[in-house]
């Protein structure tokens, strides 16, 4: 199935928005992979099937990125100081001036977009390990995450997650050959 970006780029030589022509024009066939000076030109006529395409095109050049195949809204907190130098679930050392966080069931390893639903600040992080371990929070974030959503005074906030990869947890973690299990309370590290 062909997407919205995938069609509007398949149909940009027919469209009068992209050409600023309003008016049947010539069209080489087999551009642009091949040279068209020996080839029979085309006419493309004006009609309600190129008005049509001409629509779907201004929709796609104006689509800024498809919606996130996981989104999830609910309370973050952060963690810093105390757990700064220890492993995580990834396996790396936890810097809590990084922007990575935690989350149950997400893939390791996977970007997500976080917005602070009260202050409207977005920011990028890196799932690098697990948790929370409270009930009602979502996600863990590092210091510098708090910081950036403008909730490290107040420890909580309201907050959405939205996947950046185009993809489900699932399918990331099942080509990374694991399967998606809620993590438990992890042992001391």
């Amino acid at each position: 199935m062909a997407t919205a970006t995938g069609l509007a780029m398949a149909l940009t030589l027919l469209s009068p928005s992209v050409t600023g022509r309003s008016a049947p024009f010539p069209l080489c066939p087999n551009a642009p992979f091949f040279d068209c000076e020996d080839e029979e030109l085309a006419l493309v006529p004006e009609t309600p099937l190129v008005e049509e395409l001409d629509q779907v095109v201004k929709a796609a050049m104006l689509e800024t990125s498809p919606p996130p195949a996981f989104e999830q809204t609910g309370k973050a907190s952060w963690y810093g100081p105390g757990f700064h130098g220890r492993k995580t679930a990834s396996g790396v050392r936890f810097n809590q001036h990084a922007l990575t966080a935690a989350h149950r069931t997400l893939p390791l390893g996977t970007p997500v977009k976080v917005t602070n639903l009260d202050t409207g600040r977005t920011i990028q992080v890196t799932i690098n390990d697990r948790g929370p371990y409270i009930d009602g929070r979502i996600i863990d974030l590092s210091k510098r995450a708090a910081v950036e959503l403008g909730m490290e005074d107040a420890g909580v906030a309201p907050v959405r997650i939205e996947t950046l990869d185009g993809e489900r947890p699932a399918e990331v973690a099942m080509k990374r050959g694991k399967e998606v299990e809620v993590a438990e309370r992890p042992d001391e590290r």
